[in-house]
């Protein structure tokens, strides 16, 4: 996610390139207008004879597009908002569990021996689960993206933009200065600039064990709830029953606002939908330079106006196609550090 301030008129906008769609797009756009540029100076020569007697019937197609793509920038954005809440969701109610669990067996009426080593672990497998579920999120498994995070140190506040890192910055190359790949590799050197937190680590025997796992975030589930259930059987966490039930009902809140964020990632945008979009965009982009050729003089202006509405069709078409997934790729993703760096913060 990139967060702006609009300076002087938004023109500071328009000269950031990193997370702009505006130059791919402007290459994309480019062919039409090269065609549009040729048929009007080679083609389209005597402007007496129409190909288009009135451009009307592209008007009816140009409408039918443009209605298509707003109906699915608000479709795209649902998608971007809807897991941007359900992220909030998990990490807030999963922040709760841990405070309740550390004020609960605190707060035991008598002493029981091990509490200091049971909070610390708990807090450490509660930061563990939330990293994995990051990491999950994003498309991230190597376990070796996680980095040691120290109980005692209070992390600095990370930049929340991603260009404003210097592990970034450094490794990105000069092509990912405006064209921002969304390939694997890409991806991965993006997330061994960008590790993740994890309070006290992650020792050998977790990796063994996390490694082979299909499902990393429910198993660390599990030891949380084994952990709980053994705490409370050793006489900590004494409080009534009705009360002690609250940790597991915000573990599941925070366990179903992961679960609908993951229902994103797995589901992608209908396939028909996206399919006739492309069409229609091909279409649009055949059809623009034929009708300016025929009805402009110049062929330059021909080309400069046939790239104004095609640049934007295609840098919307691009931009949705990254939103429906706002997870993984470097232009939307989450604040990863925001998240990480504010819980061991409250723990």
């Amino acid at each position: 996610m990139i967060n702006y301030e609009k300076r002087f008129g938004a023109f500071n906008l328009l000269l950031r390139f990193y997370g702009s769609q505006w130059p791919r797009a402007t290459l994309l756009a480019l062919p039409s207008a090269i065609l549009a540029g040729l048929l009007s100076a080679y083609v389209f020569v005597d402007k007496s004879q129409h190909l288009f007697l009135h451009p009307y019937p592209y008007a009816v197609f140009s409408g039918v597009v443009a209605f298509i793509l707003i109906f699915r920038t608000n479709l795209s954005y649902a998608r971007y908002w809807e897991g941007r809440t359900m992220l909030a969701q998990m990490s807030s109610k999963w922040g709760d569990a841990a405070i309740q669990v550390i004020s609960f067996d605190e707060g035991a009426k008598e002493p029981v021996p091990g509490g200091i080593r049971f909070r610390s672990e708990f807090v450490h497998t509660m930061s563990l689960m939330h990293a994995l579920a990051l990491q999950r999120l994003r498309g991230d498994s190597h376990l070796t993206n996680l980095t040691y995070g120290r109980f005692m140190d209070i992390p600095p506040e990370p930049p929340v933009d991603a260009d404003l890192v210097d592990e970034w910055t450094r490794v990105r190359g000069n092509k990912s200065l405006v064209f921002l790949r969304a390939h694997r590799p890409h991806l991965e050197k993006y997330w061994r600039a960008l590790p993740l937190a994890v309070l006290g680590g992650i020792n050998l025997t977790e990796c063994s064990i996390l490694e082979p796992s299909r499902d990393r975030v429910y198993l660390v589930m599990c030891w949380l709830h084994r952990a709980l259930v053994a705490r409370r059987m050793a006489g900590g966490i004494s409080q009534d029953a009705p009360i002690v039930s609250r940790i597991y009902q915000v573990l599941s809140d925070g366990m179903l606002g992961y679960e609908n964020a993951l229902k994103i990632v797995n589901t992608p945008f209908p396939f028909p939908f996206a399919q006739c979009v492309a069409l229609l965009l091909h279409i649009n982009a055949l059809i623009i330079p034929l009708l300016m050729a025929d009805w402009l003089a110049d062929p330059y202006l021909a080309s400069a106006i046939t790239s104004s509405p095609s640049s934007p069709s295609t840098s919307s078409t691009r931009w949705l196609g990254r939103s429906k997934s706002p997870f993984a790729s470097t232009r939307t993703t989450f604040r990863w550090f925001i998240y990480t760096t504010s819980l061991m913060r409250g723990w």
